[in-house]
């Protein structure tokens, strides 16, 4: 460079691609200067395993001095300490580049990758990183992953969010498979635990059925609901138990073994109610003996002087059920009579009524009623009780105005208590005694005896 300046000092900057240089000089008349700059300069040259990835080299306050593609050779770099920025597809890598002056340093930059399998049980939820990147619906196989941890967020609609930690491994595949849980399985299940802890066993069962059918052959479901019905049934025995039913609460408590064999509260109880097993069953036993008699007593009660009248009693090897049904079909078709079953007033027992009018002269007509109870009073063995009531009808006429009759009803029992009976009357009774008595016989299989002449 020639140029003509006054005789002075001058401070000289000298620039040579990325490098420069200051120099002082003294400038007198007619001088030549030679500047004595050396600038220090070296090369880099880099590479990397992936083809596609590019650079750039990043000198002091960030500035970008150079940038392209893999692989390259970067010549006449002044001599310092450069940040080398690796770019491949989303992933950056930072690295430091020392210059050295005359020599070339090789620079290798590697970017190492590891592969992930998401799946889940329903599939199509949703994935998403923890800076809140969609990556897809499962099942779902992201390559390129950085090794280390990766953390993902999996969403499907009326199931709960699943939160997964996956190390990713550098050149391996790492593969993870979830069940998803149903929102109205945990729904379930929170309301079981808390029935639990309230005792309330019977809603707990409920509770975790609906998870279960939720979440069939679900461990833990089914672990608590094992239990859940194993402390019901105790709760049943206990209260059973109180009202002196220990066949029943001996059944219940079987049941609690059957969930929980090692409770030691219901091996225990189970050995009391076996102790009072033999008395209750003396009492059903006896209980079971009488009931016919007693709903037949019980009904006779409601009925207009029946203790004026006579029992007849049978008994049957037959099932009771058989024998009522026997009972009822002979006299359904019986002319003039009107037959109603009453709904069981004890268990193992029947009632029947049978009315019959009885026409007649205005003084001689009215009612024949017959009730008919039967039971079992063994195992073997139905009793049949059966009682015929005769009612009179009576008149009381009175004419209380002109042309004008009045008829006042009433019945009275045809027994010698209630009136004066006749030779009529008398046979009357007789013979709807033995009518009733001879349909109840054919109809339970029994012969009648022969009638007297």
């Amino acid at each position: 460079l020639t140029t003509t300046v006054p005789t002075d000092q001058y401070a000289v900057l000298v620039q040579y691609r990325h490098w420069q240089g200051r120099q002082s000089v003294n400038v007198l008349e007619n001088n030549r200067c030679l500047l004595p700059f050396t600038p220090s300069l070296g090369s880099l040259q880099l590479s990397c395993n992936q083809s596609d990835a590019t650079y750039q080299l990043v000198g002091a306050n960030d500035e970008i001095l150079e940038s392209g593609e893999f692989p390259a050779t970067l010549v006449e770099l002044p001599a310092n300490a450069y940040k080398l920025v690796a770019i491949h597809h989303n992933h950056r890598r930072n690295e430091w580049a020392r210059v050295n002056n005359g020599t070339t340093n090789p620079i290798a930059v590697e970017f190492k990758y590891g592969a992930a399998v998401l799946e889940t049980q329903p599939p199509g939820a949703s994935v998403t990183g923890s800076d809140g990147h969609y990556w897809g619906v499962t099942p779902l196989q992201l390559a390129e992953l950085q090794p280390g941890t990766e953390y993902f967020t999996l969403q499907l609609n009326n199931y709960e969010a699943v939160q997964l930690a996956l190390k990713i491994t550098a050149d391996q595949t790492n593969m993870v498979s979830t069940n998803l849980t149903s929102k109205s399985y945990t729904g379930a299940m929170r309301s079981a635990r808390q029935a639990m802890s309230a005792a309330n066993y019977d809603r707990a069962v409920e509770s975790l059925n609906d998870a279960l059918r939720s979440q069939p052959n679900d461990l833990e479901a089914s672990s608590l609901l094992c239990e859940a019905n194993g402390q019901w049934s105790i709760q049943r025995a206990e209260a059973l138990g109180k009202k002196g039913d220990y066949i029943a609460g001996g059944l219940e408590l079987k049941t609690a073994l059957t969930y929980l064999p090692g409770n030691e509260q219901a091996k225990q109880m189970a050995a009391d109610f076996k102790q009072h097993e033999p008395e209750q069953r003396e009492q059903m036993r006896i209980e079971r003996l009488n009931r016919p008699k007693t709903v037949f007593n019980a009904r006779l009660a409601k009925a207009l002087d029946a203790d004026l009248f006579e029992s007849h009693e049978f008994k049957s090897p037959k099932p009771y059920r058989e024998i009522e049904s026997a009972i009822f079909n002979a006299f359904k078709d019986q002319p003039a009579m009107k037959l109603t079953r009453y709904p069981a007033p004890q268990p193992e027992t029947f009632l029947l009524e049978v009315v019959q009018d009885i026409s007649g002269v205005l003084l001689s007509g009215g009612q024949r009623i017959c009730v008919i109870v039967g039971g079992q009073s063994k195992d073997n063995e139905t009793h049949i009780s059966f009682k015929v009531l005769e009612y009179k009808t009576k008149h009381n006429v009175s004419m209380p105005g002109l042309l004008a009759f009045r008829d006042d009803q009433s019945t009275v029992a045809v027994n010698a208590a209630r009136m004066e009976m006749t030779d009529k009357l008398q046979t009357r009774v007789i013979e709807g005694v033995a009518n009733m008595t001879a349909i109840i016989q054919l109809a339970i299989g029994q012969t009648p005896p022969p009638s007297t002449p």
